[in-house]
């Protein structure tokens, strides 16, 4: 069914900004993001986010690959160029419902390929019940906690992935973890 629970996500677990991991170690992590939802801001490049988001990710001591899965209604070069895995779908043939679907059949590709321990987080406004329900479901079962943001203002997102969490205590293998990191960043990550 199409039920719609206005403007709030159904998915609401937390306020962010929020990053809760499942695993510490090499423990992929997926972004999945509804870029209609929320919109990449004015005046941020959508490959300096992107890196902003595998730094923090990576500054949690979660050293797997960090891939993102964009949905959007419009493609612009900028997203592919920046490493996203990019599907597109117009209003005209479904827009957000369309997208909405897409997330969860990929969600549930990501989770059968890549079994636990991983990390999701989710970046969408998921309001049809139904798919809000199965987005839940895949999210609990496989990874323990879904995250999915409370705020509906996509400014949040050059500050979701730069906050501070205290000082933290240098781990011996720094030098190797930071050039482990220079390599994956030149992968582009495939599911």
């Amino acid at each position: 069914s199409d039920e719609s629970m206005g403007d709030e996500s159904v998915l609401q677990t937390k306020q962010f900004p929020l990053l809760t991991f499942y695993k510490k170690g090499e423990a992929k992590t997926c972004v999945f993001w509804d870029l209609n939802d929320y919109p990449i801001p004015s005046g941020v490049h959508p490959a300096s986010l992107c890196e902003s988001i595998k730094d923090a990710i990576w500054k949690q001591h979660i050293d797997g690959d960090v891939s993102i899965h964009a949905y959007v209604d419009a493609s612009e070069p900028e997203y592919q160029d920046a490493g996203f895995q990019l599907q597109v779908f117009p209003e005209s043939e479904g827009g957000k419902h369309t997208r909405n679907c897409a997330m969860v059949a990929d969600m549930a590709i990501w989770a059968v390929i890549n079994p636990t321990p991983c990390n999701v987080i989710i970046l969408a406004k998921v309001t049809d019940v139904f798919l809000a329900t199965h987005v839940r479901s895949c999210c609990t079962r496989i990874y323990g906690q879904g995250r999915a943001p409370a705020q509906s203002d996509s400014t949040f997102l050059t500050c979701i992935f730069h906050q501070r969490r205290g000082p933290r205590v240098p781990a011996q293998s720094d030098s190797t973890r930071l050039t482990s990191r220079r390599r994956r960043r030149r992968r582009v990550s495939h599911l």
